[in-house]
């Protein structure tokens, strides 16, 4: 008789117990839209379950490009998820698919990501190996002959471009041209065409097409150094201009832009032996960047012309050895978050948005199908919910969040 008393209490102290966490710290939404693909996947009965964090912002404001759970101002709709770029008081400006902050009377700066801190943000266009990914290997990249594809786990021996004077001295000479290079360098793998805003749902294929191209683009590979070479090279180009970084085994870093000779940058890290790196380059909110797992190797700002006339690609990336060879177990190309401008709301604003204090300016990831603050007022502090920290289900895209 006394087990069965009291367990009457515990059963309503651990019912009040799951309604105080799930009324004041976590809570579980279903991602209803593709405003946020392909970071979280949107349908109204099959979409992403989210497990939100409602104690997130208790005691703290939400830092740009953090994701958000709000209450919706509309009749209907109990929740959004969006991702918080900005908090006034600020003006803002969306040109060339980045976004623009003016604070305090000061000028106009763009809204940076950081290689490292943000680089779960990008959103990528393919990857290798990747049995879901429509595309192979062959079908995305330029492939120099006699490379090694493994049969086995889809692995790449890429092998040596060349020496690093002749290599450079190529670099120098496509630089100094002011054209593109066609076909690509020797020995080095080449994306076959531009890489565009679309993305790759979770079934792998490429959906919300946007503009035939995009200039905020790079790679990431995870390779085996064995013996390191003498240099790893990574090619950006951009319509018809051509920038560069080298990585020499020394630690030794060169530039190659345009409008400048070969650049010495600070040294970096030396390559290690018989190790695995992380590493990625590309072209991220007006900086050219390359890291390797946590360390930024380099990063400098770089302004490109979006108006500038083009006969040839729009943007090309190329990566490639000198004097030594590397397996590589991963290789995904991708983008930045491209944001589109609203026509209509640009129109009535001239292009410009103000936050008054404590107003917050949110997007979608997939900007081309995303009702976010672009066409509708901007969302005070006090709708804060919480933030999404881990996705629940469906069961092959659990994981945590990191932003």
């Amino acid at each position: 008789m006394r087990a069965g008393a009291d367990a009457v209490p515990i059963a309503c102290v651990a019912l009040v117990v799951f309604f105080l966490i799930r009324e004041h710290l976590l809570r579980a939404y279903r991602i209803p839209s593709k405003s946020m693909e392909p970071t979280l996947h949107g349908d109204p009965v099959h979409g992403d379950l989210v497990l939100v964090d409602k104690s997130a912002w208790w005691f703290r404001d939400p830092e740009p490009w953090d994701l958000v759970t709000v209450r919706a101002a509309q009749a209907g709709a109990s929740h959004l998820v969006k991702r918080m770029v900005a908090m006034g008081p600020t003006e803002l400006r969306i040109a060339g698919g980045d976004l623009f902050a003016r604070r305090d009377g000061g000028a106009l700066q763009r809204v940076c990501k950081h290689p490292i801190t943000h680089r779960d943000l990008r959103i990528p266009v393919f990857r290798h190996p990747d049995p879901s990914c429509e595309q192979g290997l062959e079908d995305f990249f330029h492939l120099p002959s006699g490379i090694a594809v493994a049969a086995s786990d889809g692995t790449v021996m890429l092998g040596s471009s060349g020496d690093l004077p002749t290599v450079r001295g190529r670099l120098a000479q496509a630089v100094t041209a002011g054209r593109a290079m066609a076909p690509p360098l020797p020995g080095f793998i080449a994306t076959h065409k531009p890489i565009d805003t679309s993305y790759l749902n979770p079934s792998g294929r490429r959906e919300g097409v946007g503009r035939s191209w995009f200039a905020d683009v790079g790679l990431a590979v995870r390779v085996h150094i064995a013996s390191p070479p003498a240099a790893f090279v990574f090619v950006l180009e951009h319509r018809e201009r051509v920038y560069a970084l080298a990585w020499e085994q020394s630690g030794r870093m060169w530039s190659f832009r345009r409008g400048a000779a070969p650049t010495e940058l600070p040294r970096a890290a030396p390559m290690v032996a018989d190790r695995t790196a992380e590493l990625a380059f590309g072209y991220l909110d007006g900086h050219l960047f390359l890291t390797s797992d946590d360390t930024v190797l380099a990063y400098f700002a770089l302004e490109l012309d979006p108006n500038e006339k083009s006969y040839l690609r729009q943007n090309r990336l190329q990566l490639g050895l000198c004097d030594g060879s590397a397996r590589i177990e991963h290789i995904t190309a991708f983008h930045d978050i491209p944001i589109a401008s609203d026509p209509g709301r640009m129109a009535r604003n001239n292009g410009v948005y103000e936050l008054g204090p404590g107003e917050m300016f949110l997007l979608g990831d997939n900007t081309h199908d995303s009702a976010d603050s672009r066409s509708r007022p901007p969302v005070a502090r006090r709708r804060l919910i919480g933030r999404p920290i881990a996705i629940l289900a469906p069961r092959r895209r659990r994981k945590w969040l990191a932003r």
